[in-house]
């Protein structure tokens, strides 16, 4: 689908990276209608850097049924992104050479126009302190003993997921027995425990204070 030019210059900004880009673009893949399918996924486009990026089944799956749906009057997802990039003069992306500068040249073949590299733009560091409640909390470990999950508010986890979260982390440094965290994850369900113990604690808050990471 090709829109009608209106003499103005268009680029395109995008969010993702060069790399998820490229792979997940149509360059070379040979598909029927515009129907992503899983298997195509699977593998990257030809002509893509070397990368160690290999996504699984499911991924793939969920990534297809995403594309091949409709997304705004008589279009797919995958033909709306495509436009995106195709129909615009150049595209900017959040990176520079010396991170992602194969990907950057690969785009740049498979779209045939200027890409403008405009970073990393890293945030301005954050200026709001740290609560008191959990200032004073922190305070009572040392440093690399505390479990900071961040997971945003987009996500909640049940105990289960939890439980085989923080266990992966003890498989893969020792720094936690599996019993010492089964008993911990206990002691945090327990609010009656750990009013007695008062030394785990499970809550809601917004995190700002680098210093709090100190902790973890």
């Amino acid at each position: 689908m090709k829109l009608p030019s209106q003499g103005i210059k268009c680029i395109h900004y995008c969010t993702l990276s060069p790399a998820a880009v490229g792979y997940m673009s149509d360059y070379g893949r040979e598909l029927v209608d515009d129907k992503w399918t899983e298997e195509e996924l699977m593998k990257p486009p030809p002509g893509f850097p070397c990368s160690s990026i290999r996504l699984h089944p499911f991924e793939c799956r969920g990534m297809a049924v995403a594309f091949n749906s409709e997304y705004g009057k008589g279009m797919l997802l995958a033909q709306r992104l495509s436009i995106a990039f195709t129909a615009s003069d150049a595209i900017a992306f959040n990176t520079c050479v010396e991170m992602e500068g194969p990907y950057c040249d690969f785009l740049e073949k498979a779209f045939g126009k200027p890409l403008i590299l405009a970073g990393p733009i890293l945030p301005d560091p954050p200026t709001i302190a740290l609560e008191e409640r959990w200032a004073s909390w922190l305070e009572g470990f040392k440093p690399k003993t505390v479990i900071y999950c961040s997971l945003g508010t987009e996500i909640v986890l049940k105990k289960d997921q939890f439980q085989e979260l923080v266990l992966e982390r003890a498989e893969e440094d020792g720094t936690l027995t599996k019993e010492a965290v089964c008993k911990a994850i206990k002691a945090v369900m327990d609010e009656s425990k750990f009013a007695k113990e008062g030394k785990m604690k499970t809550d809601s808050a917004n995190i700002y204070d680098i210093d709090a990471w100190e902790h973890s």
